[in-house]
């Protein structure tokens, strides 16, 4: 005796041991399941906000060189704010409006776009670190005219408002800021008034709060700098041709690296990827240098950004504290 026909739901998945495929079932009659994998998008740097409260957002492909595309906008055009990154996501924190404002704004890297808001820092403040994140969580230290040693941080991928994180070694402003998995780097600066420029390099363990402990000192004093990093290696530049190095698990004087293509503009960015840094120079040019973390040298023309970006900040998706 036959046994009565099944009747198959729709939607059933079943795995075809003949063409070794996985099959689903249309109310009618089997079919393919066609899986495929998105291009990844690669080493994505991004710059947001500049000199006159920019809301302009432009990003490159780290490991092409040429100049810089369009993103999208800021919800809040500023200058000087900070800025960390994850994997996928982007945060600004900060800036002048021309009033310093709070505010923190977020993209998605891999998606062109506009910025949204995602919460609020522990105050209103301009002139912070970009850079000192870990694929979790970033941090924003310093703040306007070396007012305030505050280090705050946020969970990147969530929003929500800032937290305190610990205090910096000294007040300051100005500084550079990238990291490694596991050490976020503040280097050099503008201290309290009469406002001068520092070498001290400090750090802080990004998964531990407290405050920054004593790493060394930059080769030269100086405020409006931007740095970036591979896993092992951060570099400092800006404000000046000249780029130095620290090696981030090891404590003590940074070392000289090379010089920028002539670049002496401060308040610039900088983003990277496990392999090269590059830098956008600031002042009054548009021009972009990038070197190549293993070999030291002189940096090498890049491109060129859409705008001048002094004083705004930047990221990227395949930064050093990303691993």
């Amino acid at each position: 005796m036959s046994l009565p026909p099944v009747e198959i739901p729709l939607g059933a998945m079943r795995f075809n041991s003949d063409s070794q495929k996985l099959e689903y079932f249309n109310g009618q009659i089997w079919m393919q399941v066609h899986t495929e994998t998105a291009a990844p998008i690669g080493g994505r740097g991004i710059i947001g906000g500049g000199d006159g409260a920019q809301n302009i957002i432009q990003y490159n492909t780290i490991a092409t060189q040429g100049d810089s595309v369009d993103f999208g906008d800021l919800a809040v055009g500023v200058d000087w704010p900070g800025s960390v990154g994850s994997r996928t996501r982007g945060v600004w924190g900060g800036g002048r409006t021309p009033s310093n404002v709070d505010n923190l704004q977020y993209i998605t890297i891999a998606t062109a776009g506009n910025a949204t808001d995602s919460g609020n820092l522990t105050s209103a403040k301009r002139e912070m670190t970009s850079g000192v994140s870990d694929s979790t969580r970033g941090c924003f230290a310093g703040e306007t005219l070396g007012a305030s040693d505050d280090i705050d941080y946020i969970t990147i991928a969530s929003t929500g408002d800032a937290q305190d994180f610990g205090n910096l070694t000294q007040a300051l402003d100005g500084a550079a800021g990238f990291a490694s998995p596991t050490r976020g780097i503040v280097a050099g600066g503008e201290g309290p008034s009469p406002y001068p420029g520092l070498n001290i390099i400090q750090y802080v363990t990004i998964q531990s709060t407290g405050n920054a402990v004593d790493f060394g000192d930059l080769t030269v004093s100086k405020w409006a700098v931007y740095g970036c990093s591979s896993p092992t290696r951060g570099l400092t530049g800006g404000n000046g041709n000249v780029i130095s190095f620290i090696t981030i698990a090891t404590l003590g004087n940074a070392q000289d690296f090379g010089d920028l293509v002539g670049g002496t503009g401060h308040s610039g960015s900088a983003f990277s990827s496990p392999i090269r840094g590059v830098f956008a120079i600031g002042g009054a040019t548009t021009a972009m240098d990038y070197v190549t973390f293993a070999t030291k040298g002189n940096a090498t023309d890049f491109g060129d950004a859409t705008w001048n970006v002094s004083r705004a900040a930047g990221f990227s998706n395949a930064h050093g504290g990303l691993g």
